[in-house]
């Protein structure tokens, strides 16, 4: 192009103009020595790393043979003790869990909460406390014992 302007061509779907784009031959070089510099000590450590434990895995492989007797004794009295201290555990757990309900549960001042049990003769109110009392005209205090009652009986 002879009025000065840069020629724009199309390389593997890039625009690119004259000249841009393009690598010297000095920056591969020196991109390849980089690479290299820092693989080859990974290589090199890497197949160390293989070489010896394949030479552990060769050592090993008789002992191991000779002594699997008392080995697999051992790991099986070492995972029922895993097992029973884990089993130990969860019934410490759910015996401090019973013992914490059942302090609760005595600790508790009988509230004003009631249940309806019948309809025989007007309903039946039954009290955290225990009371049953009979009749429409049942008046519970603000501590849950009956105040006025029309019939008490014990709980069925």
């Amino acid at each position: 192009m002879a009025d000065g302007r840069a020629q724009v061509y199309q390389t593997r779907g890039i625009l690119r103009r004259n000249g841009e784009g393009q690598m010297k031959g000095s920056t591969v070089l020196y991109a390849t020595t980089a690479s290299l510099a820092i693989a080859c000590p990974l290589v090199t450590m890497m197949c160390l790393s293989l070489f010896a434990s394949f030479a552990v895995l060769l050592f090993a492989s008789p002992l191991l043979l000779i002594f699997s007797p008392l080995i697999v004794p051992a790991a099986v009295l070492l995972g029922g003790a895993v097992t029973a201290f884990a089993l130990a555990t969860l019934m410490a757990i759910a015996g401090i869990s019973a013992f914490s309900w059942i302090y609760r549960s005595l600790a508790r001042k009988p509230s004003l909460q009631t249940s309806v049990r019948g309809m025989d003769g007007g309903p039946t109110m039954v009290t955290e406390a225990g009371f049953e009392a009979k009749g429409p005209d049942t008046i519970l205090s603000a501590d849950g014992q009956v105040q006025k009652k029309v019939q008490v009986g014990a709980l069925s």
